[in-house]
């Protein structure tokens, strides 16, 4: 797989380097290094996205297929992107930083107790107020005709 080669162990944890690229062309290549890391009996793999600059929603399937087989196990997956890159903003919103860990640099993944980038809830309007906002400025124009 280009720019992926075997994980690297840091701290006795897995860590899988991925392209540049993650695609259709590539996704499985990188979902068969994931399983052969996890496979290892490792309860946590650590997965580098730094160097990464667009990932399609073929790569993001593989990182959560990934994490849902190593749960079971007792595993986890982890991802490391960079805050506010075009992977991190896409990761965010498909809403897999409420299911994946993800940090900001692989010393915070690696780390004794790594605490995940953790994102505020979005604010939402309630549903009942965005329908009642028209109905009341058409009850309030009809009481002031």
């Amino acid at each position: 797989m280009p720019g992926v080669t075997n994980p690297v162990m840091i701290n006795g944890v897995p860590v899988v380097t991925t392209p540049a690229v993650i695609d259709q062309t590539n996704a499985e290549q990188l979902h068969t290094v994931l399983l052969k890391s996890s496979g290892d009996g490792r309860a946590i793999v650590v997965v580098d996205m730094t160097g990464t600059r667009v990932c399609d929603p073929a790569g993001f399937r593989v990182l959560l297929r990934a994490h849902r087989q190593a749960l079971p196990e007792g595993g986890e997956l982890r991802v490391v992107i960079l805050p506010g890159s075009a992977v991190s903003r896409v990761f965010i919103s498909l809403d897999l930083d409420r299911l994946i860990p993800r940090f900001g640099s692989l010393d915070q993944a690696l780390g004794p107790g790594p605490t995940p980038v953790i994102r505020l809830p979005r604010p939402r309007p309630p549903v009942g107020l965005q329908m009642m906002r028209p109905s009341a400025a058409r009850a309030g124009r009809h009481e002031s005709q």
